[in-house]
């Protein structure tokens, strides 16, 4: 599919399916809020950019492809105390994705 002049777009017909596992776990104690958790991505898919041709290097074609599989570890931790009417938050993320 055209777009512009320096992009095209095309189709993927051997995309797999993709599919994802996770399990969370949170808890909370008064303004405290800690969760954990696990996701497997199994063919995720993603879009990719790569030269249309040799010959013209500056036109891009953009496809989707299935990424390979990767697990992600993450945690985050939520402080939102409240004091009088204002009620603030504070939030700490960690994500670690190994492929």
């Amino acid at each position: 599919m055209y777009i512009n002049r320096y992009i095209y777009e095309g189709g993927n017909p051997f995309l797999l399916p993709s599919s994802s596992h996770n399990i969370t776990l949170g808890t909370t104690y008064k303004w405290v809020y800690l969760s954990a958790g696990y996701q497997y991505i199994k063919d995720a898919i993603i879009s990719f950019s790569g030269a249309y041709s040799e010959d013209d290097p500056t036109i891009a074609l953009i496809n989707m492809i299935n990424a390979p599989d990767y697990d992600k570890i993450f945690a985050s931790l939520v402080l939102s105390p409240t004091m009088g009417l204002w009620s603030p938050q504070n939030k700490r993320i960690v994500c670690n994705k190994k492929t």
